[in-house]
């Protein structure tokens, strides 16, 4: 469905469906684990969209590149998407995607082993969740909170992020 969407979208000549198109497809390929043909149709997504000037998709288009730089184990690169993404998201006052950049952030540098920065990271984006009433992006900072103070040894703490965790997941 989403390949009629692109070429429907093309024959109309409408680049941001285009756009849109690309990058749902790049979605897939990325749920797929083929990060190679996802990464490609994520950047193709961000330059339409970087044509059209198009701010707050451009700054998810990013993120998205992140994300396969993350999942291929290419920190440097994922963190320098992630930023760029965050500046973008902060400039435009969308809480929503600098929440959830904060955390993808928190996840590279847990992934690299510096759990100050990573702890630093969830609970800033657990304070905007929280701030707007985002019960999952809520969920999803406390429970890797709590997976960060388990890996230091500090199980107490830890479970009672779990606990946490767990009564939101189960509101939603």
């Amino acid at each position: 469905l989403f390949q009629k969407s692109l070429a429907i979208s093309e024959e109309i000549g409408d680049k941001l469906l285009m756009a849109f198109a690309l990058n749902n497809i790049g979605n897939i390929h990325k749920y797929q684990d083929n990060y190679p043909l996802a990464l490609e149709l994520f950047q193709k997504s961000l330059t339409i969209l970087q044509e059209l000037g198009e701010k707050a998709p451009i700054a998810q288009a990013i993120s998205n590149l992140g994300i396969i730089h993350q999942s291929q184990g290419n920190h440097t690169q994922a963190l320098e998407n992630y930023h760029k993404s965050l500046k973008i998201s902060e400039e435009l006052n969308d809480k929503v995607t600098v929440a959830n950049t904060l955390y993808n952030i928190g996840i590279v540098h847990k992934s690299q082993g510096d759990f100050t920065l990573a702890l630093e990271h969830y609970h800033k984006s657990l304070k905007i969740s929280e701030e707007i009433g985002n019960k999952a992006g809520i969920a999803r900072a406390l429970n890797n909170i709590g997976s960060v103070l388990q890996s230091q040894g500090n199980y107490a703490q830890s479970l009672e992020h779990y606990q946490k965790c767990l009564t939101i997941s189960e509101e939603i």
